[in-house]
């Protein structure tokens, strides 16, 4: 019996269709199946299953599957179901499928969207569910003597294979994740990526931020959000390079990149991967050159770039888990190239920023004395009273003494 159909984009490996559930919905084997069924698609995007034809046992069920033009047709059947009466089916699916427009179906972007091939596939199954009719006994009766040069595997065999593909300290972070839970932003696995902001190189003004992704009766949030306006701040004095850095703080660390003057600053916990942070930052910065530049330069307020928010937002979503098949390909893409990043602790920071501004008041306070006279408010007028202050002194007592000569010594005399 065809119990379960699952048609999937090989190029993302996006699921598009599924049908009607074959089986009775209350029993639990259905979703363990589906998900068998999306990890059979998932690893053929990526490549490690063959883009053409193949049989994959599991239980006392089994999943036969092929390619055609970039599309999978997935469907789950007894072990007992003829072979080739399942791929029969699904070449009836794929010729169904064909009769679409190709180009509308790349533009789906949610999983099971494509909902009018659901119909067609359910359609389709019911033909298929008696081996005994007599069409079915005569797809199975043409050309007897042609045996399918199908591969077969287990499915275990694919997951240990699986297994071994994960670096072991990915496989290790996907062990611990639901059992570590942080203090200050609760799951670990599902608050990785906590903070994020869009802001100006030239002026420092921070001009997006998302949302807030933590609790805000939370304190800490605050405090790692004034943190990242000062690593903003410092980028835009000059202090910090001008490409990407990764700055610790306690169990966090802020992971920033530059390009054509804006900055796009995330707060992560310390063991998310760094690799797959900036990946998220490269996909904010494509998105954020879609807008245009010159209306963006004339903000003025900071975080008024709303319509940013949102972005922000919908892109995070996607490396909120870094177990799902899309973040795991990044990380794995290109594993041997490290990035070359500058790491440094926000203490640090702290400490090079006291030092330059306890260098400027000091520099201040010394040349002070030297230029302002407390008295006389100018250091030129200090030098002219010290000159002619007691040359005047003397003039005046000089007139006194004529002046009392001619008032009082005078009149006597005479």
């Amino acid at each position: 019996m065809v119990k379960l159909t699952i048609v999937g984009r090989v190029c993302d490996g996006l699921p598009l269709a599924q049908g009607q559930r074959y089986v009775n919905e209350k029993n639990d084997n259905f979703s363990s199946y589906k998900q068998q069924g999306e990890f059979i698609l998932e690893e053929i995007s990526r490549g490690t299953l063959p883009l053409s034809t193949m049989t994959i046992s599991v239980d006392q069920h089994c999943f036969n599957y092929m390619v055609e033009n970039g599309v999978c047709f997935i469907t789950l059947c007894d072990s007992s179901y003829p072979i080739k009466l399942a791929f029969h089916y699904l070449q009836d699916l794929q010729r169904e499928f064909e009769k679409f427009d190709m180009t509308l179906l790349e533009k789906i972007t949610k999983p099971y969207s494509f909902v009018r091939f659901d119909g067609i596939i359910s359609s389709t199954r019911r033909q298929y569910i008696d081996t005994r009719t007599q069409a079915n006994l005569s797809k199975l009766s043409a050309n007897r003597r042609q045996e399918l040069d199908i591969v077969t595997e287990h499915i275990s065999e694919i997951f240990e294979r699986r297994r071994r593909t994960v670096s072991s300290e990915m496989l290790e972070m996907m062990m611990e994740a639901p059992r570590n839970v942080s203090p200050v932003w609760g799951s670990k696995s599902l608050e990785m990526v906590k903070l994020t902001i869009v802001g100006r190189v030239c002026d420092g003004l921070p001009l997006a931020q998302g949302q807030r992704y933590v609790n805000e009766k939370n304190d800490n949030f605050s405090s790692y959000k004034q943190q990242g306006e000062f690593i903003l701040e410092e980028i835009s004095r000059g202090t910090l390079p001008l490409s990407t850095m990764t700055i610790s703080v306690d169990q966090h660390c802020f992971n920033y990149m530059v390009e054509n003057g804006v900055c796009f600053i995330t707060l992560c916990d310390s063991s998310y991967p760094i690799k797959l942070a900036f990946h998220y930052l490269q996909d904010l910065q494509r998105e954020f050159e879609k807008f245009d530049m010159t209306l963006l330069e004339k903000i003025t307020k900071p975080y008024s770039f709303v319509r940013f928010d949102g972005i922000i937002s919908s892109t995070r979503r996607q490396y909120i888990d870094t177990r799902t098949q899309a973040n795991l390909s990044k990380l794995s893409a290109n594993r041997r190239q490290e990035l070359d990043i500058v790491t440094e602790h926000i203490s640090e920071i702290f400490e090079r920023r006291r030092r330059t501004v306890s260098s400027e008041m000091l520099e201040m306070m010394m040349e002070a004395p030297r230029n302002v006279s407390p008295v006389w408010g100018s250091k030129s007028l200090e030098v002219i009273a010290l000159k002619w202050t007691p040359i005047s002194i003397i003039l005046m007592v000089a007139a006194v003494l004529l002046w009392t000569r001619d008032v009082y010594w005078l009149p006597l005399s005479m």
